[in-house]
């Protein structure tokens, strides 16, 4: 009689156990702290107890700036930037200390860049009145940070992402291209994360 007891105790409180001691996905806002107006989404999916899938959506951002002339010899000039970026990977948490954990992981990055420049000087030839910027990079990033569980389901981490890339720059008013290798220390190798667990 005990003994059915017991398992019937077992079997009606390990499912719930069991789901508790199971890792949720997270979802998490980037913030980069270099330049601070870059920002992304990341979302992490659990394949174990300390190994992630990590999916993210990176450095978004977009500047805009109208210089008016105040001068007879000024002309107008506008620029604007647009930046974004994609990465895929696997995270795996090496050291927990009660609410502070370290991770490190890798992946590939896709980043792309694209400027405009405009002026109405005439004094410069008319292909160079309008011109358009665009870059391509590929390669690896490679993840480490430090993650500081607030609550339950709140969490906060700083990450930190250098990148070895290969880049592909072109100009609207240029035939030819560049291209190269690059170890990047761009302003997203510092990101800040807030994030809930789902």
């Amino acid at each position: 009689m005990i003994k059915h007891f017991f398992y019937s105790i077992v079997i009606l409180f390990l499912p719930q156990y069991i789901v508790a001691q199971t890792p949720h996905d997270e979802v998490a806002v980037t913030n980069t702290l270099i330049r601070g107006q870059d920002f992304g989404l990341i979302y992490r999916h659990y394949m174990g107890e300390t190994k992630r899938l990590r999916v993210g959506i990176t450095h978004l951002g977009f500047q805009s700036a109208t210089v008016e002339p105040d001068q007879p010899n000024q002309y107008l000039r506008k620029n604007s930037h647009f930046q974004g970026g994609a990465e895929v990977g696997l995270e795996k948490t090496v050291l927990t200390e009660g609410s502070l954990s370290v991770y490190i992981g890798a992946g590939i990055k896709y980043a792309a860049n694209m400027g405009r420049n405009r002026t109405d000087n005439p004094t410069i030839p008319l292909r160079q009145q309008r011109v358009t910027v665009t870059a391509n990079s590929y390669g690896m990033t490679f993840f480490s940070g430090l993650a500081v569980k607030l609550s339950e389901r709140i969490f906060t981490n700083l990450d930190i992402s250098p990148s070895l890339m290969y880049f592909r720059t072109r100009m609207s008013n240029s035939a030819g291209t560049t291209s190269g290798f690059d170890f990047s220390l761009q302003p997203d190798i510092l990101r800040l994360m807030i994030g809930y667990t789902l």
